[in-house]
């Protein structure tokens, strides 16, 4: 394989990547039972929401952002409007379901990783790709 297939599959399987994760995110959210307990600390449920959004947005920013030639101002807004709207939707949801309990804070914890992981990403990409300015 050469390199510029390689890339192709690479960037094939982020995007599988991608939709998987927003497929499972989503399974999970609307189960109306828990699928986890989250009791081994106090605010672990924040925490997971941290992560999980922090890791959806880095896979988002590497299948669809980095190195995009063209990509229009309306794609950009609906994938944040996803990741931000989202989860305060899906606390909603869950604040009617009789097993669930939503929490805002929920919400604000997973906007706050998906900001986060964004940042990283783009902060890691253009120092692994050399475009910084070095005399900063």
């Amino acid at each position: 394989m050469n390199i510029s297939m390689d890339k192709r599959v690479s960037k094939i399987f982020l995007k599988l990547l991608f939709f998987v994760y927003v497929s499972i995110l989503i399974y999970f959210s609307l189960n109306p039972n828990p699928p986890f307990n989250y009791n081994r600390f106090l605010n672990e449920d924040k925490l997971w929401h941290f992560f999980v959004y922090m890791v959806g947005s880095i896979i988002l920013y590497f299948s669809f952002f980095k190195n995009a030639r063209k990509i229009s101002r309306i794609v950009y807004f609906l994938f944040f409007c996803f990741f931000l709207i989202f989860p305060v939707l899906d606390e909603f949801y869950q604040e009617r379901l009789p097993h669930r309990d939503g929490n805002f804070f929920d919400a604000f914890f997973s906007i706050i990783g998906f900001l986060a992981g964004f940042i990283l990403s783009v902060i890691s990409s253009t120092a692994i790709d050399g475009n910084y300015r070095k005399d900063i």
